[in-house]
């Protein structure tokens, strides 16, 4: 509605109509109440929420919020890390983890109850094995959340999908590997020379001799 001042603002209106003995409309009464603020204050909501799903999407990571028998909150991150269709709602806690690879199960678990009986956050790595049989690497922060009295509320996690990262190290691992066994069977060595053509790293053993300049 627009006020006097000419500023439009957003009101919650209701409209009653008054009859008389047949029905026919007399007079109407309304109410008009300004909740321009709280409109205000949900749009401010809705773009906080977007620039977060965004930021989760473009740094892959995800946030989650579960109790001790259910799901409560699961970012779209959340639903592509794991491999669920938000469309069909929230996945329960156990298909989530029926997600976690079998041998990480234990270990997940294990630290989730320390962090309970400790009562404070902690990190957890962990891998997920989907339907597909797609594996991926999983960096987790767990936070226990406890009511004032103590009990136990929720356990509000971020994950972040660290896949790439742990494939290039164990690509540069077997790397390093292959190279090493390949010098000790050609009998090669490798060295580093640093800005003043110092030799400051000699491999397999070998000294190497001072190179003046």
């Amino acid at each position: 509605m627009r006020r006097v001042d000419g500023e439009y603002r957003w009101h919650h209106v209701r409209a009653e109509p008054l009859r008389d003995r047949e029905g026919r409309i007399v007079e109407w009464y309304g109410l008009s109440v300004d909740i321009d603020e709280g409109k205000k204050i949900e749009e401010r909501l809705r773009r906080s929420e977007a620039y977060l799903a965004e930021a989760q999407r473009l740094t892959h990571t995800a946030t989650a919020a579960y109790d001790a028998t259910k799901i409560l909150y699961f970012s779209d991150e959340a639903f592509r890390l794991f491999g669920f269709d938000p469309l069909q709602g929230l996945p329960s806690r156990e298909a989530v983890w029926q997600r976690i690879h079998p041998d990480d199960v234990d270990t997940v678990n294990e630290k989730i109850e320390h962090a309970l009986r400790e009562r404070r956050s902690f990190q957890n790595e962990f891998r997920l094995k989907l339907p597909d049989g797609t594996l991926k690497h999983v960096e987790a922060d767990i936070l226990p959340v406890f009511s004032a009295t103590g009990e136990f509320v929720e356990i509000i996690a971020t994950a972040v999908d660290v896949t790439e990262r742990k494939c290039a190290e164990d690509t540069l691992r077997r790397g390093e590997a292959w190279l090493a066994q390949a010098q000790r069977l050609s009998h090669t060595g490798t060295w580093v020379l640093n800005g003043t053509n110092e030799a400051f790293s000699v491999l397999v053993g070998r000294e190497l001799p001072h190179l003046g300049v």
